[in-house]
């Protein structure tokens, strides 16, 4: 069983193209969307990549981004694929999602504070879950939360609730720059680099080994 991880579409339309021909060629069980779909919008555009998402009978779980906007975050709830502050099992695995982001200098549409993304996570991550977080843990290695201009852009509660909880893997995207695996305290950190740059994973769901860049 796999899963095809990818994020950061960004309303691209290159991007709906190339979730199209990863699916039809590898065929996954699971697509988990990491957020930021859209570029604060449209709706119609996060349908059609749900429609392209399922359109091989695979399962979609999904977070919204911090560029996703209200309206996008609400249909992929009534679409019934959010795990937003959820669980959700899929292919026996225990996903746990949140999206958004904590506040950033730039223009962004959704955001939570660290206190908010503690407490909401803190009640639902387990030892035996796979987090999939829009934004990365703070402070990793290889610099892989890291933005542009070498500042960290990473969730210092995402952090806390790895140490503390110590799931199986964390999937997470955001900081464009970077992409790769990377270990904290024996979590398997899978960071997504943006799809709409051609960049996506697929995730052995029985190892939670990654390829990247398909």
């Amino acid at each position: 069983m796999k899963a095809l991880c990818v994020a950061d579409l960004h309303s691209e339309e290159k991007a709906l193209e190339l979730l199209r021909a990863l699916t039809e060629k590898e065929k996954p069980d699971v697509v988990v969307i990491a957020g930021d779909i859209t570029q604060f919008g449209p709706v119609d555009y996060a349908e059609r990549a749900l429609e392209i998402a399922r359109a091989n009978g695979a399962e979609c779980l999904a977070v919204h981004g911090n560029t996703d906007t209200l309206q996008v975050k609400l249909f992929l709830e009534k679409s019934g694929v959010s795990i937003h502050n959820k669980k959700r099992t899929a292919c026996g695995i225990e996903f746990v999602g949140y999206g958004g982001s904590a506040p950033t200098p730039f223009r962004t549409a959704i955001t939570y504070s660290e206190a908010q993304i503690y407490e909401d996570l803190s009640k639902l991550v387990s030892r035996d879950c796979v987090l999939v977080s829009h934004a990365p843990p703070f402070g990793l290695p290889l610099e892989l939360d890291k933005a542009f201009d070498l500042k960290p852009a990473g969730s210092k509660s995402v952090r806390r609730i790895i140490e503390e909880k110590r799931p199986r893997a964390c999937v997470c995207a955001h900081v464009h720059e970077r992409e790769g695996e990377t270990n904290v305290l024996g979590c398997s950190v899978i960071k997504l680099a943006p799809l709409r740059d051609g960049k996506a994973c697929i995730l052995d769901l029985a190892s939670l080994k990654p390829v990247f860049s398909l």
